[in-house]
């Protein structure tokens, strides 16, 4: 992999966590202060583990789709180098898959902690604008295709 597609990859991940946190501050500093999981974190721990797998089967199957194709937008997207560095940026969004599904599980255990929900839901909300992003470039390589 370049420096170039490395640098793009971690541009868009770094993008992605920025607006997750930084809505993660606003909603707990300004929107949402008064909102609490203490009575619900079973649940959210539940959907939010459920969420998780569905979106790495979205994402394996994403990547399937990825490998059949061909034509020449495809070509021309390997060539730019682009490839690899949606390769990395899929490592990146089933990682923190990973990072959501445990914090989602702490959330069924013992540990009644705020934090662990608001952590849980902000990776949630992280993954799902990778996906999105993904979803968006797989959708434009397929167009013609």
């Amino acid at each position: 992999m370049k420096i170039k597609d490395l640098i793009t990859g971690l541009t868009v991940v770094a993008l992605c966590n920025g607006v997750g946190f930084g809505a993660l501050y606003l909603s707990k500093k300004y929107l949402f202060h008064t909102v609490t999981f203490k009575d619900n974190l079973g649940n959210l721990g539940s959907s939010l583990v459920t969420y998780s797998t569905a979106m790495m089967a979205l994402l394996i199957a994403m990547v399937v789709v990825i490998f059949g194709l061909d034509g020449p937008r495809l070509d021309n997207f390997k060539k730019g180098g682009y490839l690899h560095t949606t390769y990395f940026i899929y490592m990146i969004t089933f990682l923190e898959l990973g990072v959501t599904m445990c914090l989602s599980l702490l959330c069924l255990s013992n540990i009644q902690s705020i934090k662990v929900a608001s952590y849980s839901l902000t990776f949630a909300m992280i993954t799902f604008l990778l996906i999105g992003f993904l979803g968006i470039q797989l959708l434009n390589i397929k167009k013609n295709n």
